[in-house]
């Protein structure tokens, strides 16, 4: 794959606890864990794999910091754009709040 972002955003990661940069194209040089999906009644159950996941990636702070920074790029995006009614709402906070909620209790 030749996409130029998803290359430039490969060479900016690490993963400092196996000290590699993840290869995002090629799926090689990162250690990957299959965690289940466990659904009940229709819904995502938290897990202690979901859990040990939110703290790998940072917990909930990360994940709201991820979140904002996908909602300043749909901002900028005209066709994504259209689907945000409010660009004072907290979009951000509230999708990365709702990821740890699903991950982990209490967040």
């Amino acid at each position: 794959m030749d996409d130029p972002d998803i290359l430039a955003e490969a060479a900016s990661l690490t993963n400092e606890s196996i000290g590699q940069v993840p290869d995002l194209v090629s799926g090689s040089g990162v250690v990957v864990a299959e965690i289940p999906l466990k659904v009940i009644g229709n819904t995502h159950e938290k897990s202690p794999q979901t859990a040990a996941l939110l703290e790998e990636v940072g917990g909930s702070k990360r994940l709201i910091q991820m979140a904002k920074g996908f909602y300043e790029k749909v901002k900028k995006n005209v066709h994504l754009d259209q689907f945000l009614r409010n660009h004072a709402d907290p979009h951000g906070d509230r999708l990365g709040l709702w990821i740890a909620e699903k991950s982990k209790s209490p967040i």
